[in-house]
């Protein structure tokens, strides 16, 4: 390769950079800033856990009541019966209580809200 080439490649080179660096700028100012939001995740992770956490106690109280009255497995049954009913309420509640603070639309990109 003689020296002349070298030069035009190195100018073609610095040209593609530029192109590229000014597509990138323009791909930033045309993507939509989505800022990360936990509040969902906690909320979904504290939805399971009360869930769970209705079904064992209720367990618990049922197998304790089976133990005292020796009235295997009908206690535990509906011990897991009634935590689960429990739980299913405290879902219900929790949901409730989370779309009384959202206003409707707010999850949409800003072209789609609601109003």
């Amino acid at each position: 390769m003689d020296e002349h080439q070298e030069v035009q490649n190195e100018a073609a080179l610095k040209e593609l950079s530029h192109k590229v660096a000014r597509a990138q700028e323009s791909r930033k100012e045309a993507e939509p800033q989505v800022q990360a939001n936990s509040k969902g995740m906690a909320l979904g992770m504290r939805m399971a856990s009360e869930f769970v956490s209705a079904i064992l106690v209720g367990g618990l109280f049922g197998f304790g009541f089976d133990y005292w009255l020796k009235s295997t497995p009908f206690g535990m049954l509906a011990g897991l019966g009634l935590g689960f009913a429990a739980g299913v309420m405290n879902l219900i509640r929790a949901s409730k209580e989370y779309s009384a603070s959202v206003p409707v639309g707010s999850d949409l990109p800003p072209e789609n809200k609601v109003e």
